[in-house]
């Protein structure tokens, strides 16, 4: 590009004195210099609009933590567990109704999850994402007061629409204890 714009001073410059030469070449660098500062401040602007698209960003992720609020019984296989308490949900990303949790955008996510048991019995659940088997966690309580509490974490690469949550698998008619805040699920994009 400024080969091209040198080449084109040429013609102008050749059929001059050296006088006259000089001050087009003085008009031409005027020129250059406060086009110059205009494509500084084009690009200082852009640098400061980026800074805060990303600040804007960084405050807007995908992120949303859940509690269920109450006991659930007869909990059967392939049933999800609805966390139903919203203590967070950046970007509307989890539904209460549901319990799955949907991705805006493609990138890196952390899911955790923990559920207690305050009876005796068992809870198997695992974590899914679009119906596949994540990881899982069982929570098993030997007698009555022994209050337990299993969980896991995954850190899981989704796509843009990929959903994720949390259902028994195990045990049909099993029971989850709520109530205190000891049952959550959480993610946040990374």
């Amino acid at each position: 590009m400024k080969a091209l714009f040198l080449l084109s001073l040429f013609p102008i410059v050749l059929g001059l004195s050296v006088d006259e030469k000089l001050k087009q070449l003085e008009r031409k660098f005027n020129y250059l210099e406060k086009e110059n500062v205009v494509l500084r401040n084009d690009l200082q602007q852009m640098k400061t609009a980026s800074a805060n698209f990303r600040e804007r960003r960084q405050g807007e992720r995908a992120a949303f933590s859940a509690v269920l609020d109450h006991t659930v019984e007869h909990v059967q296989i392939g049933q999800k567990i609805v966390f139903n308490k919203v203590l967070l949900n950046n970007q509307r990303v989890y539904s209460s109704n549901t319990g799955a949790f949907r991705a805006p955008d493609d990138g890196l996510y952390m899911f955790t999850y923990f559920i207690a048991q305050g009876t005796t019995g068992q809870s198997w659940v695992q974590l899914m994402k679009n119906g596949q088997v994540l990881n899982a966690a069982v929570a098993d309580s030997q007698s009555q007061f022994h209050d337990t509490q299993g969980g896991n974490v995954a850190i899981v690469q989704l796509q843009a629409g990929d959903e994720v949550w949390v259902e028994e698998f195990h045990q049909s008619n099993a029971r989850v204890y709520g109530g205190a805040p000891f049952s959550t699920f959480s993610g946040v994009i990374l």
